[in-house]
């Protein structure tokens, strides 16, 4: 499972290299088609040119390419016709609109058709082959000069029936009016989501806080971000506005993809389960495999824009379907209350994604249909916001809490750091050692340079994440030293697990503590025991003793031990828990979260005591 876990470096250059990809790919394949541009007209008003078409076609059951059949439709309409070589084909004829000095535009919408627009002998729209695959939206504009002329449109499919969508007539502005009418609600939505992302990512800039506590909200904006040009570029405005099919359906197939990373990417920041973290790598990992693929079969034409789009938008649901009941499991089963946040968002957009699905077949209701995906949507980036807002707005508190220290703080600090009482005590011990011709005094001295050496990288390096391997050569050191000075001391490593980061110099202090207040006051006999094991919640760490112990209800939270704790829980995400029995003994215990990137990325303030308070 390690080895598809992501760090969110790896994480970072992986999305990077999607956009990376999406711009790279939209360049080769899709600039190259860029439509020309159109002139705009005058408001005139807009009508429906559907009516009284003359439709010329070979019926299917003709004997003969030459047995065509003339009769007048009324768009939308479907005509059955004899294929050819060419497909099946129908030419549709009509007096063009009265018009002025402006261009008159004919908007069409067809569905995997080819089309064709001439008045008289000259052709004036050919919809582009690579958009005959796809459902087009196709704008014809017709010029001043052809005023009282007459306009044929040949449609081409190789469907059994040849369908006739419906023609509108009118200015180019009149065309963006109706545009905003049919749908305007998507590029609203689109815009206002588009629009907060942008100054949540201004502030996001602007904010001096911590990476671990402002990471959500930047991911929360880039989802919303490819959120709301997903909802723009389903809208109709966007598509008379561009008028370019082909470079759309690319768009829009590629921000499906994109936004199935960035929700996962998002959902990443409320887990800290090593099973569920599993998965949600995988899932990143398994879009980021099938976006390579599906362009690369694409660039070769053997898959569609429109099949690449549908089936992202399948796997799309399905996937925010699939995390969001894992992250309900993650919440109830673990009570892991981290993961609240995210699986509130998430059941509304499953919730307002079920209503749209289910809508239509309630008579009653299915006119509120098309509300049910921007309201959704909406509602989820809100709460994403907020609780982004919300992580970076109590990680500022919890860095301006945090006041300077004055000179003499720091300079009691370094000397807690150095511990002088048991270093001199440790030189006291090797002296009597050398004096006396033993064996020990070499060890001991090496016993010393690596505790000492041990404690100025923590006085130089103070919070940082180091492996704990290498705290554990330091913690050997310290107890190597009371063992040589104590030979009633007796201890035990019994750590199965070594693979994981913790701060430095955040363990020793647990043992120095059950050395000191845990078996010093039991005749200085005793036995300590380091374990480290694996958990479902993370690492976990045990120092356990068998020396006097104290009633946890009585300890003082401004002890060192509790504040050590308290750093641990507040700046790693750990857990931690006491259970002591006077008489009998302690066992403290340490998990660390599995997300060993979170704290590599953290910048950790280690501020504890020496002396734990007797209670």
């Amino acid at each position: 499972m390690d080895m598809f876990r992501l760090e969110d470096r790896q994480l970072h250059i992986l999305t990077g290299l999607l956009f990376g990809a999406s711009i790279l790919l939209f360049s080769l394949f899709a600039l190259g088609k860029l439509p020309q541009m159109r002139a705009t007209g005058t408001i005139r008003g807009m009508k429906d040119f559907s009516e009284a078409w003359v439709c010329s076609y070979v019926p299917k059951n003709a004997e003969k390419r030459t047995d065509k059949r003339v009769e007048v439709v009324n768009a939308p309409a479907a005509v059955k016709v004899k294929a050819d070589r060419e497909g099946r084909s129908v030419t549709l004829t009509h007096k063009l609109p009265e018009m002025g000095n402006d261009p008159v535009y004919l908007m069409m919408e067809t569905r995997k058709q080819h089309l064709e627009a001439h008045v008289g002998t000259n052709r004036i729209y050919v919809s582009d082959p690579m958009e005959d695959e796809l459902t087009a939206l196709h704008i014809i504009p017709v010029g001043a000069q052809y005023k009282n002329g007459v306009v044929s449109i040949t449609i081409t499919s190789y469907e059994e029936e040849v369908q006739i969508g419906s023609i509108l007539s009118g200015s180019y502005s009149e065309l963006l009016i109706q545009a905003v009418q049919d749908g305007g609600l998507f590029a609203l939505t689109g815009g206002s989501i588009l629009s907060a992302s942008l100054l949540l990512l201004v502030a996001w800039l602007f904010a001096r806080n911590k990476w671990r506590h402002k990471k959500l909200l930047l991911y929360c904006c880039v989802e919303g971000i490819l959120l709301g040009s997903m909802f723009l570029m389903e809208s109709r405005l966007v598509t008379v506005l561009v008028n370019w099919n082909y470079g759309l359906y690319f768009i829009k197939a590629c921000l499906v993809i994109l936004e199935s990373v960035a929700h996962l990417v998002v959902i990443r920041c409320f887990l800290y389960k090593k099973r569920v973290l599993f998965f949600t790598d995988i899932g990143i990992l398994f879009f980021s495999v099938f976006y390579v693929s599906v362009m690369v079969l694409q660039a070769f034409s053997l898959l569609r824009l429109d099949q690449i789009y549908m089936v992202s938008q399948i796997l799309f649901a399905l996937m925010v379907l699939i995390y969001t009941v894992m992250l309900g499991v993650v919440t109830f089963r673990y009570g892991r209350k981290e993961t609240a946040p995210g699986l509130i968002a998430g059941l509304l957009l499953v919730l307002f994604f079920a209503a749209w699905l289910v809508l239509p077949f309630l008579k009653a209701w299915r006119d509120y249909r098309i509300y049910m995906l921007p309201i959704g949507c909406i509602a989820y980036m809100l709460l994403s916001w907020g609780f982004g807002l919300k992580r970076q707005q109590a990680g500022m508190s919890a860095e301006q809490k945090e006041a300077p220290p004055d000179e003499g703080a720091i300079r009691r600090q370094v000397v807690e750091e150095l511990n002088p009482n048991l270093i001199l005590a440790a030189f006291q011990t090797m002296q009597n050692l050398i004096k006396s011709g033993s064996e020990l005094s070499v060890k001991m001295i090496y016993y010393v340079s690596v505790y000492f050496m041990g404690n100025l990288k923590a006085v130089e390096h103070q919070g940082e994440i180091i492996p704990f391997g290498e705290e554990l050569e330091h913690i050997l050191a310290y107890l190597q030293m009371q063992k040589t000075r104590n030979r009633k001391l007796q201890f035990n490593m019994e750590c199965r697990e070594k693979e994981f980061h913790v701060p430095r110099h955040c363990l020793e202090p647990l043992v120095e503590n059950a050395v000191q207040y845990g078996i010093s006051p039991n005749g200085n006999s005793g036995n300590v025991v380091l374990r480290t094991y694996l958990r479902e919640e993370g690492y976990a760490v045990q120092v356990i003793d068998d020396g006097a112990g104290f009633d946890t209800r009585r300890m003082k939270k401004t002890g060192s031990l509790a504040r050590l704790l308290a750093m641990l829980e507040s700046t790693c995400q750990a857990k931690t828990e006491i259970v002591s029995r006077q008489g009998k003994g302690t066992v403290v215990t340490v998990i660390f979260p599995l997300l060993e990137n979170d704290l590599l990325g953290g910048e950790l303030s280690l501020e504890e005591g020496r002396e734990d308070e007797k209670t």
